[in-house]
C-alpha cells in the first residue's frame, strides 16, 4: 500500500508540476515589451509585426525607446530586466552577444534569406539601410556628380558637405574609395588614410550630431551634397529637398532583431523574433516603412519615391552595393571614435 501511496504522490507532484509550468508558460506569452525607435519606424513595426502577432497569438504588447545600450547594460547587471526584444544595430549584436544578449533560436529560422554574413548568434536582421550619396538638383543641375571621388572634389563640385553623426556607416570606406582603394579590399580600414582624403574638404564641411539635423541641412539648403541613411533621405525628399542620388558605390547597414539576457518573456520573445523572420512580414514592414528589406524573399510593393532612393533597384552591374564589415566595426568602433573625435576639433 505505502508503494501505491508512493507512486500516487509523485505523480500528484508531477501533475502539479505541469500545471505552474503551463500556468508560467501562459502568463508569459500574455505580453512583451518591445524596444525602439519611434516615429515612422516604430509605428511600422506595430502594424507589421505586432498586431498580426497579437491577431495570431493574443500577446500584447509595451513598447518603449529609445534602444539604449546603457541602459539595457544597467538592468542587465542589476538582474532587473523588463525588456523582451529590441531594434538595434547589427554591430551592438556582435558586441554584446552572451553577455547583454541572449543567442536567438534559428531553429525554425531560414537564415538562407538573409545575405550571407549578415545573421548573427544573437542578432536577426530585420531592415538594411543605405548611406546614400545624394546632391542638390537645383545647384549641380547641369553638371551633376557621378562618382564617390566627385563628393571630393572641391574645384569641379564647390559647395558644403554634410555628414551622418554615426561613423560606422561608411563614411571612412567612401573616403577610401575616392582615394583608390578597391572595395573588396576596405577592411581592415586605413583610418589615417581615409581622414586625410577627408582633409581635402573639411573646410566644406557640416558635421552633424543627430540625423534630424542632417536632414534640416539637406531640406534647408545648408549643404549642397551629404551621405545621409535611406530614411533621412526620403524624409528629406518629401519634406521638398531637391536632391538626387548618385548610384557609385553603396554601402549598406542593417539593424536586427535582439533579445535581452535575463528577459522574464525568453520563449515568448524568441518565438516573436521567428514571427517577424517570414517574409510577409519583412514586405509588409519595408512597404510601410519604406526601408530596404532584409530578406531576399520578400518581394516590396514600394512606392515610386522609395524606389528611386533604393540601392538595389539601381545595382545594374551587381557590384555597386557592399555590405558593411559589421564584425570589424564591432571590435574597433570605439578604437575609431577615439581617433575621429579630436579630428573633428582640429
Amino acid at each position: 500500500m505505502s508503494k501505491i501511496r508512493s507512486a500516487l504522490l509523485a505523480a500528484l507532484i508531477g501533475a502539479t508540476s505541469m500545471i505552474i509550468a503551463l500556468d508560467q508558460v501562459r502568463a508569459e506569452d500574455k505580453s512583451l515589451t518591445f524596444v525602439s525607435y519611434q516615429g515612422t519606424l516604430q509605428d511600422s513595426q506595430i502594424k507589421a509585426w505586432q498586431q498580426p502577432y497579437t491577431a495570431s497569438q493574443n500577446v500584447q504588447f509595451e513598447n518603449d525607446s529609445p534602444p539604449d545600450g546603457a541602459k539595457l547594460k544597467a538592468m542587465v547587471e542589476a538582474g532587473a530586466v523588463s525588456w523582451d526584444v529590441m531594434d538595434q544595430g547589427a554591430a551592438f549584436a556582435e558586441q554584446n552577444c552572451g553577455k547583454l544578449l541572449e543567442k536567438l533560436d534559428f531553429s525554425k529560422i531560414d537564415t538562407s534569406q538573409f545575405p550571407a554574413g549578415s545573421v548573427s548568434d544573437c542578432g536577426l536582421p530585420v531592415y538594411f539601410f543605405a548611406l546614400t550619396f545624394v546632391y542638390n538638383t537645383e545647384k549641380y543641375k547641369d553638371h551633376p556628380p557621378t562618382k564617390l571621388a566627385d563628393f571630393f572634389d572641391l574645384k569641379n563640385f564647390p559647395g558644403t558637405r554634410v555628414l551622418p553623426p554615426d561613423i560606422s556607416l561608411g563614411t571612412l570606406e567612401y573616403a577610401l574609395m575616392a582615394d583608390g582603394v578597391d572595395a573588396k579590399n576596405l577592411y581592415p580600414i586605413d583610418v589615417d588614410r581615409a581622414l586625410k582624403k577627408l582633409d581635402t574638404i573639411k573646410s566644406s564641411i557640416i558635421f552633424t550630431k543627430t540625423n534630424g539635423a542632417l536632414q534640416q541641412a539637406l531640406v534647408d539648403g545648408q549643404a549642397d551634397m551629404g551621405f545621409a541613411v535611406t530614411g533621412r533621405v526620403i524624409a528629406s525628399a518629401k519634406a521638398g529637398a531637391p536632391i538626387a542620388p548618385v548610384w557609385d558605390k553603396t554601402i549598406l547597414g542593417w539593424d536586427a532583431l535582439i533579445v535581452p539576457k535575463g528577459t522574464p518573456n525568453l520563449t515568448t520573445a524568441m518565438d516573436f523574433v521567428q514571427f517577424v523572420s517570414r517574409p510577409e512580414q519583412n514586405k509588409r514592414f519595408a512597404e510601410l516603412a519604406g526601408v530596404i528589406a532584409a530578406t531576399s524573399k520578400a518581394t516590396p510593393d514600394y512606392s515610386d519615391l522609395n524606389k528611386t532612393f533604393n540601392p538595389r533597384l539601381h545595382d545594374e552591374t551587381g557590384d555597386r552595393v557592399l555590405l558593411s564589415n559589421v564584425k570589424w566595426w564591432a571590435a574597433n568602433l570605439n578604437s575609431v571614435i577615439a581617433k575621429v573625435t579630436p579630428w573633428m576639433s582640429r
